[in-house]
């Protein structure tokens, strides 16, 4: 299964993937540029490589938690880096019909407690991306939840891994 935790900055996203890497014992991986780049939802090369690590993942016979995703890197995309949104978003959909095909995925959303406060502590207002990261969410094609700070112990407790 994957099981992939989205949502803006400074909401608790690694927070609750450690929680269920500890409770579940399921690896996390964490983007890291230096193993695969995929900074650029906008190129169709960038779902090839999200795509890769999707069928990386179809030869570990284990569960797996992805700390950010395709709607992060779109969302910031789009916002920063001035992607072209339609093609992005259409990316994020063949990303999601070929996670379709990986067996159980699940989409966790972490929604701020105080956008103020995370606005605050990353430097720059985060309310046009938390409104994407929540329409993005709303039009995903998987197994999806939603939770905050505060209510990841009881979501984890909730589901079936």
């Amino acid at each position: 299964m994957i099981i992939i935790v989205e949502g803006i900055s400074r909401v608790g996203k690694t927070t609750l993937c450690k929680k269920l890497h500890i409770t579940k014992n399921i690896p996390i991986y964490k983007h890291n540029i230096h193993i695969i780049d995929y900074s650029n939802m906008q190129d169709n090369t960038e779902v090839e490589k999200m795509m890769c690590m999707i069928d990386v993942y179809r030869t570990i016979p284990s569960n797996i938690i992805f700390d950010r995703f395709h709607f992060s890197n779109a969302v910031y995309g789009i916002l920063l880096r001035n992607y072209n949104k339609q093609n992005a978003l259409n990316n994020i959909t063949k990303i999601e019909q070929y996670l379709k095909t990986a067996g159980r995925t699940i989409l966790i959303k972490v929604s701020p407690t105080n956008i103020q406060e995370s606005s605050k502590q990353y430097g720059k207002d985060l309310e046009p991306f938390e409104i994407l990261m929540q329409e993005l969410y709303n039009n995903s094609i998987l197994e999806k939840y939603e939770c905050d700070y505060n209510t990841e112990d009881k979501l984890i407790s909730k589901l079936k891994i």
